[in-house]
């Protein structure tokens, strides 16, 4: 209830009267473009998005709001330590891998914020408290996922192959959370596991033989639902960017191939950057033995290796992907590659492609 308070708090003032609290700095950009919104929605006008193209738009460099809220915030973030992954792996459980590296983006970045109130339609998401732009360790996730099951259904392979790598999927990300084992084609539902058992239809691989795979390497016990109840071994931290842009859509008419009314929204724009730290912990190896933790190690970080140059470099991340959205630039920056695993190689990468050798970095048995 505290944000409502704080605009009822503000109950009756007029734009000038926010104008001065924004120069006396009692207030902050982000909340004078909100209350400047709510004056819009009493008096039917249009003060928040003159205000809104005024300091989140600046061509040439980055516009005011970028550079007091954002880089301000961000900023702030560091000092306290809340970006990346704070200390080495030698605090975390053994088996532990980490990877963290700097990007930047090739083409805007674009997602949708849940504030309540926003002068644009089609605010990018931001962080609660700093209002820094940010990428979900939920959003990660799922376009990783996304990369990584494209990765499986595009490549070729015969039916031991492709059976095991996506069980690996499941070991790497958890369970698929879908719909399986329906005969009828049209009574399929949209869901991961619809999408990969079509997938294995068609290229012939025998789906009794992949659901006793799975319940033998799950221990999925006799009665149980098919689906495996697992965590996955990875875990996502939040990215946070340096920048906020104002966009347009501008939808035409097919038949006339004019405009027809313009939609204003927040992105993050090509050449901002941003951190990515993700941490692979296999729990349910911990008890194993070394040579173990490095064959697992090995498979896994292959498979997420791959799924990270297809997702930064082709597919995207956020939304719109489908219109190239989301993409970083080729060079890698502050990379950092630590494990906790016997026999681990260290190494430095400066490329985007190079990350499809990761599993490389843990050596096989001699």
């Amino acid at each position: 209830m505290s944000q409502y308070d704080f605009y009822a708090g503000l109950e009756g003032k007029s734009a000038p009267d926010l104008d001065g609290e924004l120069n006396a700095k009692r207030i902050d950009l982000y909340s004078h473009l909100v209350l400047l919104h709510g004056l819009d929605c009493r008096h039917d006008s249009a003060l928040a998005r003159v205000a809104l193209k005024k300091h989140c738009h600046r061509k040439g460099g980055p516009s005011r709001f970028s550079l007091e809220t954002v880089s301000g915030g961000h900023g702030l973030m560091e000092e306290l330590g809340l970006v990346g992954v704070r200390g080495g792996v030698a605090e975390l459980p053994p088996g532990t891998t980490l990877l963290e590296l700097n990007f930047t983006l090739e083409k805007k970045y674009v997602s949708r914020d849940d504030a309540v109130f926003h002068p644009s339609d089609n605010p990018v998401r931001k962080e609660w408290i700093f209002r820094v732009p940010m990428v979900a360790p939920s959003t990660w996730k799922g376009c990783l996922r996304a990369a990584a099951v494209e990765n499986l259904v595009r490549r070729p392979g015969d039916a031991k192959t492709k059976i095991n790598e996506r069980l690996g999927l499941i070991e790497v990300f958890g369970p698929e959370k879908g719909e399986a084992d329906f005969e009828a084609e049209g009574d399929r539902r949209d869901t991961l596991t619809g999408y990969l058992d079509k997938h294995f239809r068609k290229a012939e691989i025998d789906l009794p033989e992949y659901r006793r795979q799975a319940k033998e390497r799950f221990n999925t016990a006799e009665g149980e639902e098919d689906e495996p109840r697992r965590k996955g071994r990875l875990r996502f931290f939040p990215s946070f960017f340096d920048r906020v842009e104002l966009d347009v859509l501008n939808p035409r008419n097919r038949a006339t191939r004019t405009g027809t009314k313009p939609i204003v929204m927040e992105v993050v724009p090509a050449g901002s950057r941003a951190g990515f730290s993700l941490l692979h912990v296999p729990f349910d190896l911990l008890s194993g033995s070394n040579s173990d933790l490095r064959r697992a190690a090995r498979q896994d970080w292959t498979l997420i290796g791959e799924a990270l140059v297809t997702m930064f470099r082709y597919a995207g991340f956020g939304a719109k992907r489908s219109s190239g959205s989301g993409t970083a630039c080729e060079r890698v920056e502050r990379f950092r590659f630590e494990s906790r695993i016997d026999g681990f190689h260290p190494r430095v990468l400066t490329r985007m492609e190079d990350l499809g050798s990761l599993g490389e970095a843990f050596a096989e048995e001699g």
